[in-house]
């Protein structure tokens, strides 16, 4: 009673001091998580960190201290700080002491109810069905996925590049690019349909279709927009004319109607003179270190047009890319693919377990013609492993894994070996008809020597090679197989196209009648160019691997 009466209630403590540093967190994490990229992890680990620290932080670099804070994560918080205080007239840490006289009631509303602007934009009300506003991202995409899902040549879904190609005619706003000062694109909204249950996502890469709601509420903006005299936005009249002339494009083509009619999920064609072929640099590959910015300037001496980008796989591929008027050109990968190596790096690979696991993600990233380039074999005695033994690895990548192996004597030989095969596949693809397929149709197609050519769109090919991406059950039987000694990508692959699970192999184990005809099970199966048999050896091995007493589901 006396400390009571002396001092008077205990001052109620904040429970979450940092709510607006975990505001930002949370935007940036929920869009990371939208566009499906590694970033969420990082700030979703940066969000729980900050969300236990119960003392108040005065700026983005006191957060260093705390687990999961690197330099740039506190220099974002930093520069978002300021630019809100700015706008604010006040000073950063006046900025932050104002937020946290915000009462804990409303912050927690932020969490789980869009803001008033945001329902003014959306139109929400507990009481009303959600309608999005015109000309928004939300409205784009229902209007572009529903008249998708109404022509001839629908596959009743649409693919990410595509859905965002099409809803940007009816959207203000871009799909790609965040307005000033925003993470957001028009592209965010998707997060919303999806929750409200008015479009569907699937599969990887990621397809998205329109649901019986979506499609109801769709339709009846479209109808009430076109009675209101509806126009395309966002587009001059000259880039209007440009994109309707090349909207014309896909279907002018005999071939290109002859794909699309016999249901070869066809995503959209490029013909000849319609697009350029251009060397694919990963962004990686051409920033850091000394010897990356090395490349960039020995193929620019060769005045090879380029085009930078994150690749999920391989070091250098080539895009059939899209003449456009409006520079938004559709992209198509070509059938080569390169994954570069110094001696070093090489080395290193084979020690950590990346080499494999590389020439299995190579194999099965929808290239045909993969090359492994090696540069330094000069210095092959000076590295981290035997020199025997690393000739050994590459033998094995030529001969067991049927992977090429063009060997380079230093950088600048390897830009030039980039400019000749850039010519080559110029002339080579000059007259090809080619078409954007999904990856089960382009792996089981022989593109040699055919005027029409299916091959994977740019964001197909980029999506489908994560390296974090779940695997199917063949993928990862394909992977068990390779463990086994003598197995090589090829050999499992036609292995797991007759048997593609495991339990498939062992209830053929379980209906032959002797041992002897287990181990000759898959006598009869042939790889390789030549064509031969699995060994008995190797044969034997896949019984005792996946014997029919012990069966895998």
């Amino acid at each position: 009673k006396f400390i009571m009466q002396k001092f008077g209630k205990k001052r109620k403590v904040d429970s979450c001091p940092n709510r607006l540093f975990l505001s930002y967190l949370k935007e940036w994490k929920d869009d990371a998580s939208e566009k499906e990229l590694k970033s969420y992890h990082t700030y979703n680990k940066a969000y729980k960190s900050l969300e236990k620290y119960g003392l108040p932080l005065q700026s983005g670099k006191e957060a260093v201290i705390l687990a999961n804070f690197g330099e740039k994560i506190c220099a974002m918080l930093d520069t978002r700080l300021g630019k809100d205080s700015k706008e604010k007239g006040v000073t950063p840490r006046e900025f932050l002491e104002q937020s946290r006289q915000v009462s804990e009631s409303w912050w927690k509303s932020l969490e789980t109810e869009p803001n008033k602007k945001k329902q003014k934009t959306l139109k929400v009300n507990s009481n009303r069905t959600y309608v999005p506003v015109k000309n928004s991202g939300a409205y784009a995409l229902l209007i572009a996925l529903s008249r998708n899902k109404a022509s001839e040549n629908s596959f009743g879904y649409m693919k990410k590049a595509e859905l965002q190609r099409e809803a940007q005619t009816f959207c203000t706003k871009s799909f790609t690019v965040p307005d000033p000062g925003s993470q957001y694109t028009a592209w965010s909204s998707m997060a919303t349909l999806i929750n409200k249950e008015l479009v569907k996502k699937h599969n990887n890469p990621a397809k998205y279709e329109i649901t019986d709601s979506g499609l109801e509420l769709a339709q009846k903006l479209d109808i009430e927009n076109q009675n209101k005299g509806i126009t395309n936005t966002g587009l001059d009249s000259d880039e209007e004319i440009s994109q309707e002339i090349k909207s014309t494009v896909p279907n002018s083509n005999p071939q290109c109607s002859l794909a699309h009619s016999s249901g070869g999920n066809v995503e959209f064609c490029l013909e000849p003179g319609d697009f350029d072929v251009v060397l694919c640099v990963d962004t990686r590959e051409v920033s850091g270190d000394k010897r990356k910015k090395e490349m960039q300037r020995e193929i620019q001496k060769l005045n090879v047009e380029t085009i930078d980008r994150v690749l999920q796989i391989g070091d250098f591929v080539w895009v059939a890319k899209e003449k456009s008027y409006t520079g938004n050109g559709r992209e198509i990968v070509l059938d080569y693919i390169v994954e570069r190596k110094c001696m070093a790096d090489l080395a290193m690979s084979i020690r950590d377990g990346r080499f494999h696991e590389q020439k299995i993600r190579l194999k099965q990233c929808g290239a045909k013609k993969i090359v492994y380039l090696v540069e330094d074999m000069n210095k092959i005695q000076h590295q981290s492993l035997p020199e025997k033994t690393l000739r050994q690895a590459l033998i094995n990548t030529q001969f067991v894994d049927d992977i090429f192996v063009k060997y380079s004597e230093n950088i600048a030989a390897t830009a030039q070996y980039l400019g000749i095969l850039t010519t080559k596949l110029k002339k080579m693809y000059r007259n090809k008809t080619l078409l954007a397929c999904e990856i089960a149709e382009v792996q089981k197609t022989c593109n040699d020597e055919n005027s029409v050519q299916k091959l994977l769109s740019f964001d197909d090919f980029n999506d489908g090679s994560l390296k974090g991406k779940g695997l199917t059950i063949t993928e990862m039987f394909v992977r068990q197989l390779m463990q086994l000694h003598g197995m090589s990508y090829d050999k499992a692959d036609t292995i797991t196209q007759l048997y593609p699970t495991p339990y498939l192999l062992v209830q053929a184990y379980k209906n032959c009648e002797s041992l002897k005809q287990k181990q000759d099970l898959l006598a009869k199966i042939k790889t390789g160019l030549l064509k031969r048999n699995l060994g008995a050896n190797l044969r034997k091995s896949i019984y005792s691997a996946f014997p029919d007493f012990a069966p895998i589901s």
